[in-house]
């Protein structure tokens, strides 16, 4: 079993979005993220500014454009609490949009609360699948489409 990696921020991280060989496949489940390559981006957004041009996006998108272009694939689902955070918003609006025009495969659903034994608010991590040359079994989860009007609605709901 591989290590885990707790720093969003670090080279060991983004290296894994660059060396898998099909499938980067994550379940996102967290409601923000603290990273600091988007500190200053999203000071822009809450100042209600429009976008800039963010070199640490463009460097993610191009990777991502890179990726699908050799045949590979990013898949994610975001598990969205509603209403959405700030940061939620800043996410789907700021990043999402290219990530999806670069060839991301985002899902965005609604999480319904759960209360379970064990379960800590905003504590739970966020697995990350990286395949082979074969694509690796899924959660079911995974075949539910949210399709972009989805996102739309609630873009549109919580502007």
């Amino acid at each position: 079993m591989g290590r885990r990696i707790t720093d969003l921020d670090s080279a060991e991280f983004a290296a894994l979005f660059t060396s898998f060989r099909h499938t980067a496949y994550r379940l996102e489940t967290l409601q923000q993220y603290g990273v600091g390559y988007e500190d200053q981006s999203f000071r822009t957004f809450l100042a209600g500014e429009p976008p800039v041009t963010d070199p640490a996006r463009d460097e993610w998108t191009s990777m991502i454009r890179a990726a699908v272009t050799d045949g590979k694939t990013f898949q994610r689902i975001h598990l969205v609490t509603e209403p959405l955070s700030d940061y939620l918003r800043y996410e789907l609006e700021w990043w999402y949009r290219p990530n999806t025009e670069a060839g991301d495969d985002v899902r965005i659903l609604p999480q319904v609360p759960v209360r379970r034994a064990g379960h800590r608010p905003g504590r739970d991590r966020n697995p990350v699948l990286l395949a082979g040359r074969r694509p690796a079994l899924r959660p079911p989860l995974c075949r539910l489409h949210a399709p972009r009007r989805a996102m739309g609605r609630i873009l549109k709901g919580h502007s």
